[in-house]
């Protein structure tokens, strides 16, 4: 049963019922992450990383931030 409907699944029915179907009532996982998601999820990683830092006091260089995020970039998502 369907609790709600949002104007994304209504979207992605009408453009393709299968592709609704296996994502929404099938729950398939996607099989990548657009790199938009994986770019936005390191930011995060690399802001969070950095408030964490300036919370104990320490000072951060613009180079370790790019390090953090770099390392994300290409261990953690890989973008196929």
């Amino acid at each position: 049963m369907i609790d709600h409907l949002s104007a994304s699944q209504l979207n992605l029915y009408l453009q393709c019922s299968l592709k609704y179907k296996l994502q929404y009532i099938d729950k398939l996982p996607k099989p990548f992450k657009s790199s938009g998601l994986v770019f936005g999820s390191c930011v995060h990683s690399a802001m969070s990383w950095l408030h964490k830092q300036r919370l104990a006091g320490k000072e951060v260089a613009l180079e370790q931030m790019q390090r953090i995020f770099t390392a994300d970039w290409y261990g953690r998502y890989p973008i196929y």
